[in-house]
This record gives C-alpha cells, sequence and structure tokens, in this order.
C-alpha cells in the first residue's frame, strides 16, 4: 500500500506521538504480577533527608525508607500507609501504585513488592476490616516513636499493631533499641529509642518478593 506524502507525514506524527506519552511516564510496576486475592507489603525509599535518615535505622537493608499494606479493592490496587503529613490531615493514606511511588516531592530511588504468604483467608478479611477501621479515625504521625496508642503511628508501627490484632501468637515483633547520638537525642528528648525498623517484616513474616526496582 503506497501512501501519499501528506498523509505518510501524518502517519510519521502520530507514532512520535504515541511513542513520546508511552514513554513520558515511567510504569515500574505491572500490576498483572498480583494476585487480587493475597496481601502485600510495598517498599520505597527516597532521597529526601527523612527518607536518608529512616534508611540509617533499618536493620537488614539500607534500602527502603517507608513501607505499607496493598489490599486490592474490588477494582483497583490500595496502598495503606501512615506519612509525616499536614496536622489537619490524617496521616493515614490510601494510595494507588502510581501515587506511592510516581510523585516527584519525595524523589524516589527505591521500589519492592512482598506478598505474605503466611495469612489465611481469615486473617487477610480481618487485616482488612482493620485496615478499613483504621481509616474512620484520625491518625496522628508519631513523631516521638514512643507507642502512644491505636491514633498515633508511624509507617511499621501500623503494620506491627495490625497484625498483633489479627494473631498476636503468630505475628511476633520485638522492637528495637538503640542509643540515639547527640542531635538525635535532643531532638526526640530520650537518650535511647525502642522502634519497629521499617525493614523489621523482611525477617518477621513469611514473604515472597514479587517485584524490586532501584531507580
Amino acid at each position: 500500500m503506497i501512501f501519499s506524502i501528506e498523509t505518510q507525514f501524518k502517519l510519521r506524527w502520530l507514532i512520535l506521538a504515541i511513542l513520546i506519552f508511552s514513554c513520558g511516564e515511567k510504569k515500574i510496576v505491572s500490576e498483572d504480577l498480583l494476585n487480587s486475592d493475597e496481601v502485600y507489603l510495598i517498599y520505597r525509599g527516597t532521597k529526601t533527608k527523612e527518607g536518608i535518615v529512616a534508611k540509617n535505622f533499618n536493620l537488614y537493608t539500607k534500602k527502603p525508607s517507608h513501607v505499607g499494606v496493598a489490599i486490592f479493592n474490588e477494582s483497583h490496587w490500595e496502598i495503606f500507609h501512615v506519612v509525616n503529613n499536614n496536622k489537619n490531615i490524617s496521616a493515614l493514606k490510601i494510595d494507588s501504585f502510581k501515587d506511592f511511588y510516581m510523585k516527584e516531592s519525595i524523589n524516589v530511588d527505591y521500589f519492592s513488592g512482598y506478598k505474605i504468604s503466611n495469612l489465611s483467608d481469615f486473617e487477610k478479611e480481618e487485616l482488612k476490616s482493620e485496615l478499613e477501621l483504621l481509616n474512620k479515625e484520625f491518625i496522628y504521625f508519631d513523631l516521638t516513636f514512643s507507642e502512644n496508642g491505636n491514633n498515633r503511628l508511624y509507617c511499621s508501627e501500623m503494620i506491627v499493631n495490625i497484625f498483633k490484632k489479627i494473631n498476636s501468637e503468630k505475628f511476633r515483633f520485638n522492637s528495637n533499641k538503640i542509643k540515639l547520638n547527640q542531635f538525635q537525642s535532643s531532638y526526640l528528648g530520650k537518650d535511647s529509642l525502642s522502634y519497629y525498623p521499617v525493614d523489621i517484616f523482611l525477617n518477621s513474616l513469611n514473604l515472597e518478593k514479587i517485584f524490586e526496582h532501584n531507580l
């Protein structure tokens, strides 16, 4: 088939436009890899000052600085996570995969996902119910990391609390205690810190890695 010069010109621009728009948004996660019946832990690492500091408190890897729980809700995936937000907005956020890793303001440099393999069907439903209940509360970010209660949380603490409520015998998490340096001690108003590291679940849950990307 022979096209006119004008038609060829239009086709070239159409192909170029498709290439530009398809490459303009980097899709890291193919949701075809995920099973809608399963529950996942989703990690990200950022180059922000807060993210770099958080990585230094990890036990096993310096890559992630934040973690959330992903569940399938009717027709789409939702990632529940707690962030240090404006005081007038609940610290609990529900994001899509795209919103979780594509925001320029947080400068994501790492992204990974793990299936939680040792959850029964009953426990999965309980987990979803706990997330729904949590979403009905106003959550404050726990800046002091002092386990002040269910409405003051940081990201890994939220996940620890949920699993304890689901099955406290099956899911046991030991907090990590460290001595703080002078700057950290001055900021937090204490000499030592007991906390749940972001990566604590890598050694505490039966996880199956589904994807991992260094960006």
